[in-house]
């Protein structure tokens, strides 16, 4: 993913994800192709790495982020208390295991004469189905006009329809290995699962489009509205206990601040104010609370 090669790679992955034959050049060995093969990846980084890759403009022309579904679930810090798992939970889970371990022994369909050539059976669609996947279609094209929903994120708008159809397929082998027909019940579970990646790429390309500096005073904001008891802030208060790392010396926190006081959340008091049981020479009031 250097800048040199970023484009290059990108291409090949996406070659790959397509089903097409990979086609490696060596020096000492020469060319190898290897067709029949599968590509599937399952990618997990921070949330500052992962922003880097979804708005890689490179990745995005090219067309392997529109082939990548990304989800960012807001964080459950401090919420997540310890509880026993209930018997159904256990039971749900152990049956996942056994469906999933089954899956794993099942042997691979190769063609013949091959040992590991892939030659997966075909999975056709109901009638009903189709006609759901028609609407699916007509339902993301009608928004990928110039100001519809999903104008800013066309590559994988272009592909969801695709994608619930493979999710669709998931699901029906998932219920039943021998399968032969993906049903309409499973075309609409596909359906909702692909609008839900639709709305994640929506926020996470609107969530990228906003200054990283706007963002951490947004942060830090909602600490004072949520945590923060005294009508007042004062500048030391911030960069000491704001549990925000980002803000932890007083350049930062005064650069916040000024933020915040620029958008109307804060307001210079011209007078000192006793604030933690301390005298403070300089502080700002915080918007909708009062010192009466």
């Amino acid at each position: 993913m250097s800048a040199d090669q970023r484009l290059k790679t990108a291409a090949s992955l996406s070659s790959v994800w397509d089903g097409d034959p990979i086609k490696r050049v060596r020096a000492g060995d020469g060319t190898m192709i290897l067709a029949g093969r599968r590509l599937s990846m399952h990618l997990m980084a921070q949330p500052d790495v992962a922003s880097q890759l979804v708005n890689d403009e490179v990745l995005i022309s090219q067309g392997l982020m529109s082939r990548m579904l990304v989800s960012a679930a807001m964080s459950t810090a401090g919420t997540r208390f310890y509880s026993e798992p209930s018997l159904a939970a256990k039971n749900d889970l152990a049956l996942y295991h056994e469906r999933l371990a089954a899956f794993v022994k099942r042997p691979v369909p190769t063609k013949d004469g091959t040992r590991n050539e892939l030659e997966p059976r075909r999975l056709t669609l109901s009638s009903d189905a189709i006609e759901m996947w028609k609407g699916l279609y007509d339902f993301i094209e009608g928004r990928l006009s110039q100001d519809g929903d999903f104008s800013t994120i066309p590559g994988l708008a272009n592909k969801a329809a695709e994608h619930a159809a493979r999710f669709a397929g998931v699901l029906t082998l998932w219920g039943s290995a021998e399968a032969t027909q993906i049903t309409s019940t499973d075309m609409a579970n596909g359906a909702v699962l692909i609008q839900h990646y639709l709305a994640e790429s929506l926020r996470l390309r609107d969530t990228a489009a906003v200054d990283p500096h706007l963002r951490l005073a947004k942060r830090v904001l909602d600490w004072l509205q949520t945590r923060w008891d005294e009508p007042a802030i004062y500048l030391a208060a911030v960069y000491n206990d704001c549990p925000i790392r980002e803000v932890r010396n007083s350049k930062k926190a005064r650069g916040i601040i000024t933020t915040l006081e620029e958008h109307g959340w804060l307001t210079r008091l011209n007078h000192e104010i006793t604030v933690r049981g301390s005298r403070r020479k300089e502080a700002w009031l915080i918007f909708g609370r009062s010192l009466l």
